[in-house]
């Protein structure tokens, strides 16, 4: 495992240790925001817990400003197929 892989274990693990500290409901799933590493960090996250990977990715039409805010008519999406419908 490289040096990123194990840090982001080290955090997913930090993270899933104070929340279950804090709050009785378990958690069903880690939201995964990322573009560059993103096999990278499934693996990181993987080897520390066999929760599920939720992906989420800004919609294509999404401009980020400079200033870091996103567009009026900017929406967030998650990464899932959708489902075929009967016609």
């Amino acid at each position: 495992m490289d040096k990123f892989e194990e840090m982001l274990s080290t955090n997913v693990r930090q993270v899933l240790n104070f929340y279950s500290q804090h709050w009785p409901e378990p958690v069903t799933g880690i939201v995964l925001s990322a573009v560059a590493y993103r096999a990278q960090a499934e693996e990181g996250i993987r080897s520390y817990t066999t929760l599920p990977i939720i992906p989420f990715t800004l919609a294509e039409e999404t401009q980020i400003r400079r200033n870091g805010s996103l567009r009026s008519d900017a929406r967030c999406t998650r990464s899932r197929p959708t489902p075929k419908t009967k016609r």
